[in-house]
């Protein structure tokens, strides 16, 4: 028993780190980002901006990408950021789109110069994060992306606070 001990000692960092090892996303790789969520069942398809790394992806039927900012060789990013955009014929209103500004926390809403609304939430936490934690970011970006979409009623045939005379001229929300 002797000679077990400090045997047993020696292991037991060891088996203590193979147990509570999780498995790491890098927001700073895209990469990493994209066969994590493969891994869960998205769609992430890697595409290359003028030099800018893009994951396509979608969610309940809604497109979405995960744009990258600040990278050196399409790596070592410093930010990434999930966006949605909806075109919508009609056009949106600003008072729809600040209405959601006003209220909720996740999730940042505009309208571009053709009135149609966009919807995007920036990656903040640890560049390694966890994948528990980025799934759990995943998990919320589907939740308020689909409240979004019900918020400005986009899956309406005919909606009255659409119009693209309450939109005119509008590049953003306030």
């Amino acid at each position: 028993m002797k000679h077990v001990l400090p045997f047993l000692l020696l292991l037991w960092p060891a088996a203590l780190a193979s147990e509570e090892a999780e498995p790491i996303v890098a927001t700073d790789k895209p990469g990493s980002v994209a066969l994590t969520m493969r891994l869960e069942g998205y769609l992430a398809r890697t595409v290359d901006d003028d030099g800018t790394p893009v994951i396509e992806s979608g969610v309940g039927g809604t497109n979405f990408s995960i744009r990258f900012f600040g990278c050196t060789d399409n790596k070592d990013c410093s930010a990434a950021m999930l966006i949605a955009s909806f075109d919508t014929p009609k056009g949106i209103s600003l008072e729809t789109v600040n209405a959601w500004n006003e209220t909720e926390v996740f999730g940042r809403a505009y309208v571009d110069s053709e009135c149609d609304a966009y919807f995007e939430h920036v990656i903040i936490g640890d560049p390694e994060m966890g994948q528990e934690v980025f799934l759990r970011i995943l998990d919320h970006w589907d939740h308020y992306l689909h409240a979004f979409r019900r918020h400005i009623r986009f899956d309406d045939e005919d909606t009255a606070d659409m119009s693209l005379e309450t939109c005119e001229g509008a590049s953003q929300a306030l």
